[in-house]
C-alpha cells in the first residue's frame, strides 16, 4: 500500500473524529459506529508499522499537515503518536458529545466495563473545548445563569481549557504559520456560538494571570488571539461590544493592548454620531444620533460604555478624560465635549 493511500486513510479517520465531535453523530447507526472504530483500529496498526521506520518523522509531519486544518475544525490535530491511541481518542469524543444516541452511549459504557468512574476520568482528562457546539452552548448558559462568574478575577473555565489546548497543539504543530491558521480557525468557530466571544476575550485574562510561569508558546498564543480580536474589531466590532461591559473592563485592566483596542472601538463608534435638531423634551437645541449605517448602537449606548469604563478605575477615568480632551481640542461643539460633560456629571 502506497504512502499516499495510507495518508488518505488517516485523513478519513480524522474526518470521522470531526464528525464524532459534531451534531452529525446523531445520524450514526450501528454500521457507522462499527466502521468508525474499524478506522481507529487501522490507524493503530499504522502506528505499529511506522513507529520504528526511518521515515517516521516525515510521515508525522504529513499527518499533521493534512489534519490540522479540517473544516469544521475538530479541535484536534492528529500526529503519529496520537494514532497509537486512535480508539481512545474516538471514544472520548463520542462520550463528550451530547448528540450521541443513548444506545450508542450505553455501548461505550459497556465497552469500558460499565464503570462511570472510568468514563469520568476520561472526560475530565480532556483538554478539548469544542468537541461539540451543543456542549459549549450548555456550558455558556450555566455561565450566564451564574452571575458570580462576572465578578473580578473569575475567568470562565472554558477559557482556561481552550488556552491549555492551544499550548498542547503548539507543541505538536511544528510550523508556526500552520498553528496560527489553526488557532484562527478554532476562534472563528467559537465566535459563532452564542456567548463564544466571552470565552475568546477571557483568553487574554488567562494569559495575563499565568504569564509569569507560563509554558512555551504562551506569548505567541496571546499575540495570535489579540491579532484575531483586532481583526474582528475592524470588521465586526459589535461582536466585542456584545460582551458585558464589566467583562470588557476586567480584561482591559489586565491588558493594555486590549484596553487600547476597546477605546479605539469606542472612538470609531463616536465618529459615527451626527448632531440632530433636539425634540420638544430635549434640554439642548440638538442631540447626537448614530448615522444610518452604524450597527453598533445609539449615542446612549455609547455613553454607557464610556461611563462604565471611566468609573471602573481612577486610571481609566484619567485615560478617558485625557483622551476626550485631546480629541475635542478647542472645539466646544463636538461629540467629544458632550461625552466628557456627561462623564463629569457623575463626579
Amino acid at each position: 500500500m502506497s504512502l499516499e493511500t495510507v495518508l488518505k486513510n488517516v485523513y478519513t479517520f480524522a474526518q470521522i473524529v470531526s464528525q464524532a465531535s459534531s451534531n452529525s453523530v446523531s445520524q450514526w447507526d450501528e454500521k457507522s459506529f462499527k466502521n468508525a472504530f474499524k478506522w481507529a483500529a487501522y490507524c493503530e496498526q499504522v502506528y505499529e508499522h511506522v513507529e520504528d521506520k526511518p521515515f517516521k518523522v516525515n510521515f508525522d509531519e504529513q499527518i499533521q499537515e493534512i489534519t490540522s486544518l479540517l473544516s469544521p475544525s475538530s479541535c484536534l490535530c492528529l500526529n503519529l503518536q496520537s494514532l497509537k491511541t486512535a480508539s481512545d481518542i474516538l471514544q472520548e469524543r463520542l462520550l463528550l458529545n451530547p448528540c450521541l444516541k443513548l444506545e450508542m452511549f450505553d455501548r461505550l459504557v459497556i465497552s469500558n466495563g460499565g464503570t462511570s468512574d472510568h468514563i469520568s476520568q476520561k472526560i475530565h482528562g480532556l483538554v478539548s473545548l469544542i468537541s461539540s457546539a451543543k456542549l459549549s452552548r450548555s456550558l455558556l448558559e450555566e455561565i450566564e445563569e451564574d452571575k458570580t462568574c462576572l465578578q473580578p478575577h473569575q475567568i470562565p473555565a472554558q477559557s482556561k481549557i481552550l488556552f491549555q489546548h492551544f499550548i498542547e497543539q503548539f507543541k505538536t504543530i511544528p510550523k508556526i504559520d500552520r498553528f496560527c491558521s489553526y488557532v484562527k480557525s478554532v476562534l472563528s468557530r467559537i465566535a459563532d456560538i452564542s456567548g463564544g466571544m466571552v470565552i475568546i476575550l477571557c483568553l487574554i485574562a488567562v494569559y495575563e494571570e499565568n504569564k509569569s510561569d507560563c509554558e512555551d508558546g504562551c506569548d505567541k498564543i496571546n499575540q495570535m488571539v489579540l491579532s484575531w480580536i483586532e481583526t474582528i474589531a475592524n470588521v465586526k466590532p459589535q461582536k466585542i461590544l456584545s460582551v458585558e461591559k464589566g467583562i470588557l473592563c476586567e480584561i482591559s485592566a489586565g491588558s493594555s493592548e486590549f484596553l487600547n483596542l476597546y477605546i479605539q472601538i469606542l472612538v470609531e463608534w463616536a465618529k459615527l454620531m451626527k448632531p440632530r435638531t433636539g425634540g420638544l423634551l430635549s434640554t439642548k437645541l440638538y442631540r447626537w444620533s448614530a448615522v444610518k449605517e452604524c450597527k453598533l448602537g445609539s449615542y446612549e449606548n455609547l455613553l454607557e460604555h464610556f461611563k462604565f469604563l471611566s468609573s471602573s478605575q481612577r486610571y481609566f477615568e484619567n485615560l478617558v478624560s485625557d483622551g476626550l480632551n485631546g480629541l475635542k481640542g478647542s472645539n466646544m461643539f463636538s461629540v467629544w465635549s458632550d461625552i466628557l460633560e456627561e462623564i463629569n456629571k457623575k463626579k
